[in-house]
């Protein structure tokens, strides 16, 4: 019981664990404002895919109402 208290309560290694945290948090930010910018890059992709399909098939309306006599 003894040795496993031991092992736990290792002192030297906790500095390295609070280190790292602190070299990983600019990391983990920058991830997140990556996801963010593609997530915005994909809405705005969708918004003109929205937009380019009314308009092809808004044209194609116009053509076969102009080939019919409307």
């Amino acid at each position: 019981m003894q040795f496993w208290r031991g092992i736990l309560l290792f002192v030297p290694f906790r500095p390295f664990l609070r280190r790292g945290d602190f070299e990983m948090k600019p990391v983990t930010e920058d991830v997140k404002r990556w996801k963010l910018m593609g997530m915005g890059a994909l809405g705005m992709m969708g918004i003109a895919g929205i937009a380019l399909g009314v308009s092809f098939a808004d044209a194609l309306k116009r053509i076969a109402g102009l080939l019919m006599g409307r």
